[in-house]
């Protein structure tokens, strides 16, 4: 939590001090339930993570190829 309160993002989005402590607080401790009900709601509406990516985020076709080998690639050949 206190990496989340410690990144510039994170402060302009979610806010500083108690506000934005109690945010990074409910981030982290996310259900799984919830968390997956998230992603059915960002496939739903965007067509999964890449497309909320690219639609909201605003990031370009290499930018989220770089994110998905570095949280999707990476991830998975450390868990084999």
């Amino acid at each position: 939590m206190e990496r989340l309160l410690k990144n510039k993002m994170f402060r302009e989005a979610c806010g500083e001090g108690e506000v934005g402590r109690q945010r990074a607080r409910r981030m982290v401790g996310a259900r799984g339930e919830s968390v997956v009900a998230l992603l059915g709601r960002v496939r739903e509406i965007w067509g999964g993570v890449e497309g909320w990516f690219g639609e909201v985020v605003g990031l370009s076709a290499g930018d989220i190829e770089k994110v998905r080998v570095v949280l999707v690639d990476k991830v998975w050949d450390e868990d084999r």
